[in-house]
């Protein structure tokens, strides 16, 4: 069982799932992209047992508020509500576990302020992502006019139609959207959060803010890629691949570089790979990921004793 947690922030609330002590020092937990908190549903009550888990729901995602329409997602928005939450806490150390996009914040937040993070649990994905110079200047053009036509729709409340779904019908589309690395019956762990059943029927709709589809990423590059991972040498980190997953190829220059100069002169960096597990193996697969991560935390996280604030906050 986990506790709703609501955190104030000027644009509204960050909204989140405590699991374990209150009164202990958390591990954060960051999902991916177009996810939320429920993606962790399966893997935080298994760590909870030795320390507890505050996964979050990133700005326009789950539970947590949207921007105001006008108003982009940038990836920093994600790095910046990562330093809300200690802020709020007043911790003066943060331990982070992420998924995805969660696990390229992770990076990020940790490369900017390396010595305010002691864990780092990436999962799936190893840093920020690039792109070439021509890719991010056509995606510039595209997410422009098509935010702009999406943000005329917000406006025009009256005059938007929601699609709308069965619940089984969703959990199809969300198990196609992941490629199916997220089984039919763990779909709902996400859905619950992502989206809204209707009044008068029973039909659902996805209330996630639609405008986090152009979210716009923080262009990094190879240079400035290996830069930032040279930053965290003295962080406990751990990597977990899906062997049967893509997203971090271990052929490329960057990910070889980086994992191989962690290795060298971070002695306390650790990557393993699944074999047969794909992109989202932390819910999917949460016994077999919970194996690796149980030991790294107790070897490198002991319990730290807090007394944190829960502010109620409406969304």
């Amino acid at each position: 069982m986990c506790e709703e947690v609501r955190i104030p922030t000027k644009l509204g609330c960050i909204a989140g799932c405590w699991y374990g002590n209150r009164n202990e020092r958390p591990i954060v937990a960051l999902h991916g992209w177009q996810d939320n908190a429920g993606s962790f549903a399966l893997l935080a009550p298994k760590l909870s047992h030795y320390i507890p888990v505050l996964a979050i729901d990133f700005p326009g995602h789950g539970k947590s508020s949207h921007h105001p329409p006008g108003l982009l997602y940038h990836t920093l928005d994600f790095v910046r509500a990562i330093r809300q939450i200690m802020r709020y806490f007043r911790w003066t150390k943060i331990s982070l576990m992420g998924h995805s996009m969660g696990a390229a914040m992770g990076f990020h937040f940790s490369s900017v302020f390396p010595h305010l993070v002691d864990v780092l649990i990436s999962i799936d994905i190893l840093h920020t992502r690039y792109h070439s110079l021509e890719a991010q200047i056509s995606f510039y053009r595209y997410s422009i006019d098509k935010f702009l036509v999406e943000t005329e729709r917000k406006l025009k409340a009256d005059n938007r139609k929601q699609p709308l779904y069965t619940f089984e019908r969703l959990q199809e589309v969300l198990h196609e959207a992941s490629e199916r690395s997220i089984d039919i019956d763990k779909t709902k762990y996400i859905l619950k959060r992502n989206t809204t059943k209707c009044a008068d029927k029973e039909l659902y709709y996805f209330s996630r803010d639609s405008s986090t589809k152009l979210l716009q990423e923080r262009g990094t590059e190879p240079g400035l890629c290996i830069a930032m991972a040279k930053q965290m040498q003295q962080i406990k980190w751990l990597a977990i691949k899906g062997g049967a997953s893509y997203h971090i190829d271990e052929e490329s220059p960057v990910t070889k570089t980086i994992k191989e100069w962690h290795e060298k002169n971070n002695p306390n960096f650790a990557f393993h790979v699944l074999p047969g597990l794909k992109h989202h193996c932390h819910l999917t697969n949460a016994d077999e990921v919970a194996e690796y991560i149980l030991p790294f935390l107790q070897k490198h996280r002991p319990p730290e004793q807090v007394e944190p604030t829960f502010t109620d906050c409406k969304l």
